[in-house]
């Protein structure tokens, strides 16, 4: 069990502080509270909200969320792109394999806000290199 619910707490984009605490950036209290209402997972789960009053915010960032790390699968991705691009595959079938690629990274993103990564991360220029391919193999 413990197991699932490591992996559901990764997938709602929260990340390992220690092993028993965990932190997200985003205010998600009340929905986590309605996701475990009832639920055996509810006795293991203390929750609280606050803000980084001080110390070494990008040492946080990278223990708890790996930034580098989703940093270099990020550019991993962009290589994909590029090779799906270059292969002789109907526009549809292009856009079909760069979107099953993108949700893919979205699965494990952590969704940090810019607050956290500042406002050039790497997903915010992924998201906008999505949109224009996307415009172009679609023509939207």
């Amino acid at each position: 069990m413990r197991d699932r619910l490591r992996r559901e707490m990764e997938g709602w984009g929260l990340g390992p502080w220690h092993r028993s605490f965990w932190m997200t950036s985003h205010p998600i209290i009340s929905t986590l509270r309605d996701l475990v209402y009832g639920k055996e997972e509810a006795e293991y789960i203390q929750a609280f909200e606050s803000t980084h009053m001080f110390g070494d915010m990008e040492g946080m960032v990278e223990k708890v969320w790996g930034k580098n790390e989703i940093e270099k699968h990020y550019r991993e991705l962009f290589k994909e792109w590029h090779g799906i691009l270059s292969k002789e595959l109907t526009k549809e079938e292009k856009m079909q394999q760069i979107l099953y690629g993108y949700i893919k990274m979205l699965r494990t993103d952590p969704g940090l806000p810019p607050s956290l990564v500042g406002k050039k991360w790497i997903s915010f220029e992924a998201f906008n290199i999505y949109k224009e391919i996307r415009g172009i193999l679609l023509a939207i």
